[in-house]
């Protein structure tokens, strides 16, 4: 009689890849030398550019197996490839991780051991947020609770630090927006606004490396906020959760709405890295769409 890890995955890992040929190989090594690797590796191509999508396949090669390659047929941002990758994923268990980041050895087999302990939906540990500078550690709660985790924000919005029961994603329609801001944010309220047992291992067990994105594009792409909280709301509505979790929307949405937008014009003013007709215009253009949105969703 085969066992349940022989008959049934116990991990997919999906790691969402875009023009990262450079880091695919340390990726690769990285998990299968984890002290327990995934049994599926899922690389979502989107819609490399370069030749992302060949070093892929060469491993699908050595290890058809583990390593499984899907491509988009155009940019659609980390949340859609996710989302494929949850499709596609025949694991017990997901995890999601970052290409250019980096793991312990025993991440996998430490968060699996509390997951199991708990009879968690979800495990989590805490993770190192790294500049190649300097280093800031960010350890989950004591309290093994969804109200403790939504006070720390790093960890809540965080989802390649957690390891998660794939069959409570899939019941409770759980999915990323397609989008390339807030899309992990309104995918974790939505996961920790269900309730679901949690498993913390008190460790910072992956280590998140800092990437230096470009200001011209953020600005460019940060009206997609809108969409990541559009989302938001019709899950909390669908869920019939969104009287009880309207304060907590309300202070997101100033979040992620205006402060941080308003950082980020700042930031563009003070460096310089705009002339003043391109930041009035993005300024413009945002608060419009800020102004419609908030009439639409709050008023």
């Amino acid at each position: 009689m085969m066992s349940v890890r022989e008959s049934v995955p116990l991990l997919s890992v999906i790691v969402p890849v875009y023009n990262a040929v450079e880091w695919i190989t340390p990726c690769v090594k990285g998990l299968m030398e984890q002290n327990t690797p995934p049994d599926e590796i899922i690389f979502v191509d989107d819609a490399s550019s370069d030749e992302t999508h060949e070093r892929c396949s060469a491993w699908h090669q050595r290890f058809p197996s583990l390593v499984q390659v899907l491509r988009l047929p155009k940019n659609l941002g980390p949340g859609a490839a996710r989302n494929t990758g949850i499709a596609a994923s025949k694991g017990r268990y997901v995890a999601f991780v970052d290409v250019d980041d980096q793991l312990c050895p025993q991440m996998f087999e430490q968060l699996l051991q509390r997951i199991d302990e708990r009879q968690a939906d979800v495990a989590i540990c805490g993770i190192t947020i790294t500049d190649r500078i300097k280093n800031k550690v960010v350890l989950p709660p004591k309290e093994e609770s969804p109200e403790a985790l939504l006070e720390q924000k790093i960890l809540l919005y965080s989802v390649f630090n957690k390891i998660y029961k794939r069959s409570f994603l899939v019941d409770n329609g759980l999915s990323f927006t397609n989008c390339r801001i807030g899309e992990d944010m309104a995918f974790s309220v939505k996961l920790f606004s269900l309730h679901p047992i949690i498993g913390c291992v008190p460790e910072p067990l992956y280590t998140y490396i800092r990437k230096d994105i470009s200001l011209s594009t953020n600005l460019e792409q940060r009206k997609e906020i809108f969409l990541a909280l559009d989302d938001l709301k019709r899950f909390l509505d669908c869920h019939n959760l969104s009287k009880q979790k309207a304060t907590l929307y309300r202070k997101l949405c100033f979040l992620h709405g205006v402060y941080y937008p308003s950082r980020l014009f700042l930031t563009a003013l003070l460096r310089n890295t705009h002339s003043v007709k391109q930041l009035i215009f993005s300024i413009v253009g945002y608060t419009r769409m800020a102004l419609y949105f908030i009439k639409r969703n709050i008023l």
